[in-house]
């Protein structure tokens, strides 16, 4: 078994999470990719600490991934070495530069001057992140080329940034695309099936990788946090952007959905987490999102973490839509089910009642709403 990337969110929480995931009797081996010093607190782990790239395999990599393995003794073969001295053995960084030269048809030489550039206004920039030096350098450097020649994709890598590092649906650019900033939506409707099309620069340069089913895509930790800290005064524009791309990514909560819901489910929690309550909760699309993600927990049986979704989608639509708003009730009727699920039925019945009475004054008593949440409180009171 392989657990890769193991350390999203707090030390605690990793932790909590291994534990309950673990089997009581291993007979085999278990895999796990961290960068948190935590996951050694398990016993049942023994910790393996992976170093960066030595000199020499840098210069190997940067050849080998560049196809220009024919460069050694050369003045390429010398300055791959310096570049590999600069990039400090960073596997992301080795990746993105070779990327470079490899789409451009370029030369190790050439790649070091402009890298050498680029890095000493890097050191005068402000930075707001964690990441090394070395990746903010080459991902300048691919970065202004994708915007150069396809802003779409560029625009696509802004929004994206603002996910969680796990596999990114296609779905999110296919049906987000009229919230994803210039020339996107303009793609797609341009021509069928161009989502790919789109993806191609960004995986070229090594921005994103794209996964074998062709279905999905993922950003580089690393890569996400350098973009978030340039969006600079448009950050919260694209991270509002990113919202409204996810809402529209999530599909009707059926049996048939529940692969994409699983797959869409991180992000929406992930990007939840990054602004503070009440920051989106004024938004229509917030707020359905909020409730999309109730739902499927809910029909997953997770209904401890349903329940404070359901619970401030209610409050909030109670404040901006008022409580006799049709969607304010909805989310009665649902706050509702989820307490009769876990056999919670002097909570479930008042909540029922009051969306029923609600939903008669304003929609009607045959409306196929009203009549939904009267079946809902006729089966809980004929227990």
């Amino acid at each position: 078994i392989v657990l890769d990337n193991v350390d999203l969110g707090d030390g605690d929480l990793v932790l909590r999470e291994l534990r309950s995931r673990l089997p009581r009797e291993m007979r085999g081996h278990l895999l796990a990719t961290t960068r948190h010093p935590s996951l050694a607190d398990l016993r049942r782990f023994r910790e393996t600490e992976v170093p960066p790239f030595s000199r020499n395999e840098s210069v190997a990599f940067l050849k080998l991934r560049s196809h220009r393995e024919s460069a050694w003794g050369t003045e390429e073969d010398r300055a791959a070495g310096a570049l590999a001295d600069r990039l400090g053995g960073l596997p992301l960084a080795l990746e993105q530069a070779a990327a470079y030269v490899e789409v451009n048809c370029g030369n190790f030489v050439d790649y070091l001057r402009e890298f050498t550039g680029i890095a000493s206004l890097e050191r005068r920039r402000p930075r707001g992140g964690q990441y090394p030096e070395s990746v903010a350098t080459t991902w300048r450097m691919n970065f202004e080329r994708i915007e150069r020649e396809n802003p779409a994709s560029a625009n696509i890598l802004r929004a994206s940034a603002w996910l969680a590092p796990a596999p990114i649906p296609l779905r999110f650019v296919e049906q987000g695309a009229p919230h994803l900033g210039d020339g996107v939506e303009a793609a797609l409707n341009a021509e069928s099936g161009a989502a790919p099309a789109l993806l191609t620069p960004l995986a070229q340069y090594s921005l994103i990788r794209r996964d074998r089913d062709g279905q999905t895509y993922w950003i580089h930790r690393l890569v996400a946090e350098v973009m978030r800290d340039r969006l600079g005064a448009e950050a919260a524009g694209w991270r509002d952007r990113a919202l409204l791309a996810l809402a529209d990514s999530w599909p009707v909560i059926e049996f048939g959905d529940w692969p994409l819901c699983r797959r869409l489910l991180p992000h929406t929690l992930h990007l939840w987490a990054t602004v503070p309550a009440g920051t989106w909760e004024d938004q229509p699309a917030s707020l359905r999102l909020l409730n999309q993600c109730g739902v499927f927990l809910n029909s997953q049986g997770r209904y401890g973490e349903a329940e404070p979704l359901y619970a401030r989608a209610l409050a909030a639509r109670e404040r901006v839509l008022g409580a006799e708003h049709p969607d304010t009730l909805g989310s009665v009727n649902n706050l509702a089910g989820l307490y009769e699920s876990q056999g919670r039925y002097g909570e479930a019945e008042p909540l029922y009642a009051r969306a029923l009475a609600g939903l008669e004054r304003t929609l009607g008593r045959e409306h196929p709403h009203t009549v939904t949440v009267r079946k809902n409180l006729a089966r809980l009171r004929d227990r």
